[in-house]
């Protein structure tokens, strides 16, 4: 009899339920929907411009944080002009076609086309003294083309006592053998408005390739976390074919770009591949969480929203740690740039990632003490910093 009893006793637990769980998973579904859709705009941004209301959310996210440089509000006209720009200096725009057939825009420039369009210019480096030390600089460099290399300006004593406009170049050790600089810009970039990475490369002698993920700008597609580690493999391999050997190339990225290029670094490591991370996050969950309660409910209902499950590649809402944990021991390089005042990585991050890497590959950690201790040193790359950057070419040859 006993039976009977609990299955009748059943039925009004059921139906008295049901509405319950419906209400629950309405609750849930709207929450996923609306932290997913917030959580992607802030990951993805450029690559979220294209629609309206996430175009509308992301200017107003980027005046709250984006690089003061450039000029607001985002301006596609700006955009292009600044990759005619960049095309006078040596770019050279290509597509590369991802395994899912997105079409994936990037740039490759060399120092020798670089040094040489300034040369048609006329404007020629030269050894000088410079604070007590020997330095190259360009002579009588056009103004507005300093400008928009974001270069600074001096005057510069010549040899004969007359004084001249100049640029000084970056300090670089000289090589025959020039690497390349594969560079995973932040979401908030396009690959045309990475003017000051440009200057700093090219005109300390390195190469540079560097381009926009899906869903940015030209590339098409839209944004993901499997997307973009399918849009570097595609523009990798074009490097790849184009005759640079693995051990010749540095994975570079800044902020979220430093999950992609670990995304590379990893799967090409055995074969001698470099990996450069600026101002790096152990994973995005991490970086979510530690804003509070909202940035917990993100994680909960919105960390699924920046995956594509159709894509054939792993996706671990950009954990650099497990990347990068307990690879095989190569001669592949890791330097590691970060800031003593980044407010947006927890504490540590940097020793975490170092920690999981171990001794896998020779490990460079630079640490940049900003000079203005209240300002979040996160949006400027520290190899912008003089100090930081002798350090950092040394190891990067």
């Amino acid at each position: 009899m006993i039976a009977p009893v609990a299955a009748a006793s059943s039925i009004p637990d059921t139906i008295f339920c049901a509405p319950i769980r419906w209400i629950t998973d309405k609750i849930t579904n709207i929450a996923k929907t609306i932290f997913g859709y917030l959580l992607r705009i802030v990951t993805f941004q450029l690559g979220e411009m294209k629609t309206r209301g996430a175009s509308i959310i992301m200017r107003i996210y980027q005046k709250f944080s984006s690089d003061p440089r450039e000029e607001r509000p985002f301006d596609p006209k700006r955009l292009e002009d600044s990759k005619n720009f960049l095309t006078q200096f040596g770019g050279v725009e290509g597509t590369a076609q991802s395994v899912d057939g997105e079409q994936i825009h990037y740039m490759n420039f060399t120092s020798a086309a670089f040094f040489a369009a300034f040369a048609a210019r006329g404007s020629v480096p030269i050894n000088i003294m410079h604070e007590g030390r020997e330095r190259r600089a360009l002579i009588n460099p056009p103004l507005d083309v300093a400008a928009k290399f974001h270069a600074p300006i001096i005057d510069i004593q010549m040899p004969n006592g007359a004084i001249q406009k100049g640029a000084l170049l970056p300090e670089a050790p000289e090589t025959a053998n020039p690497p390349t600089i594969m560079q995973c810009h932040s979401p908030g970039r396009s690959m045309c408005m990475d003017r000051r990475f440009v200057w700093l490369h090219l005109a300390a002698g390195y190469n540079i390739t560097i381009w926009d993920p899906r869903g940015t700008v030209d590339s098409t597609g839209r944004a993901s976390e499997g997307g973009y580690y399918l849009d570097a493999e595609a523009v990798y391999q074009k490097i790849i074919v184009a005759g640079t050997p693995h051990n010749r190339i540095y994975v570079s990225g800044f902020c979220e770009g430093a999950a992609v290029a670990a995304h590379l670094k990893k799967k090409y490591h055995h074969l001698g591949v470099h990996y450069i991370a600026s101002n790096p996050y152990t994973s995005m969950k991490d970086v979510v969480e530690s804003h509070g309660f909202l940035g917990r409910l993100g994680v909960r209902f919105g960390l699924h929203a920046l995956q594509d499950l159709n894509l054939n590649v792993p996706q671990d809402y950009f954990d650099n740690v497990e990347k990068l944990r307990n690879l095989p021991r190569t001669n592949g390089k890791c330097v590691f740039l970060h800031t003593d005042t980044d407010e947006l990585m927890p504490a540590g991050t940097v020793q975490k990632i170092c920690d999981a890497f171990g001794e896998a590959g020779p490990i460079h950690e630079i640490m940049r003490a900003h000079p203005k201790p209240e300002e979040d040193g996160h949006l400027q790359p520290p190899y912008e910093d003089a100090s930081v950057w002798r350090r950092y070419v040394r190891f990067v040859t």
